[in-house]
C-alpha cells in the first residue's frame, strides 16, 4: 500500500460514507448511525492491519513498540517523569528531534500510549501544500505556520507527508500552544508548562523559543 491509499484510509470518515450509501442523515436515523457505526470498526480494523504491516504506529499503542518506532525515525528522549504513585506506573515523556519536531505523550495503565501529540513548524515547498496536511495549524505567514499532529496512529506516515510537504524549522519561528501536561495533572496549566519547559535541554528551549500559555 502507498502513502496515497493509506491516507484515504486514515481519512475515511464512517458516518459520512453511510450517509452517502443511504442518503439519510446518521442525526436522524438510527439505521444511518449503525451503519456508521459498523463502518467505523472495519476502517479501524483496516487501518491498524495496513499501519502494523508498515511497522507504523496503531491508534492503540504498547510503549515499548511506540518508543522503539519514535527513536527509529531519529527522535530522542529528552524528559521523562513519572505519574503519582497510585497511576500504576504511569509515566510522562517528551522527545526531541534535531530537524524541529517535539513529541509529548503519556502512559496509560504502564504499557499502553495514552495520548500523544507532535508540534513543529513547517515551511511549504514551493509557496504551496503537496498534501492536504490532516492537523491542527496556526498561520505564520502565508508559506509557514506552526502545526501539531495526533501522534498516536501512523507516526511514520506522518511524517512523511510532513517532509514531503515541507521543511521543518529549527528553530521555530513561531512556538504553537504546547502542552506539557499528562492525563493526572490538575493545578494551573500555565505554571506546570512553565516548569515542563524549564526541565527540557536547553537546545530544545532554543527551538521552541517564546511560548504561548
Amino acid at each position: 500500500m502507498d502513502d496515497t491509499e493509506l491516507k484515504q484510509l486514515l481519512d475515511f470518515d464512517a458516518l459520512d460514507a453511510a450517509e452517502r450509501l443511504t442518503g439519510g442523515d446518521y442525526k436522524e436515523d438510527k439505521g444511518v448511525m449503525a451503519l456508521g457505526f459498523l463502518l467505523h470498526l472495519e476502517g479501524t480494523s483496516k487501518k491498524a492491519e495496513a499501519l502494523t504491516a508498515q511497522d507504523d504506529t496503531t491508534f492503540s499503542n504498547k510503549l515499548g513498540r511506540y518508543q522503539r518506532i519514535v527513536e527509529e525515525e531519529g527522535f530522542r528522549k529528552v524528559l521523562e517523569l513519572p505519574l503519582p504513585e497510585d497511576c500504576q506506573g504511569d509515566r510522562f515523556f517528551v522527545y526531541y528531534h534535531s530537524d524541529g519536531m517535539l513529541l509529548v505523550f503519556d502512559t496509560y495503565h504502564g504499557d499502553s500510549v495514552n495520548s500523544a501529540k507532535l508540534y513543529f513548524n513547517l515551511r511549504w515547498k514551493n509557496n504551496k501544500p503537496v498534501y492536504s496536511l490532516v492537523c491542527s495549524i496556526s498561520p505564520i505567514d502565508e508559506n509557514t505556520f506552526a502545526g501539531n499532529y495526533d501522534a498516536r496512529e501512523g507516526f511514520r506516515f506522518h511524517i512523511r507527508q510532513l517532509r514531503e510537504a515541507g521543511t521543518l524549522l529549527n528553530p521555530w519561528e513561531k512556538a504553537p500552544f504546547l502542552w506539557l501536561l499528562h492525563h493526572r495533572d490538575t493545578d494551573d496549566y500555565k505554571a506546570i508548562n512553565k516548569e515542563r519547559l524549564a526541565l527540557l535541554p536547553v537546545e530544545v528551549q532554543k527551538m521552541i523559543g517564546s511560548c504561548e500559555g
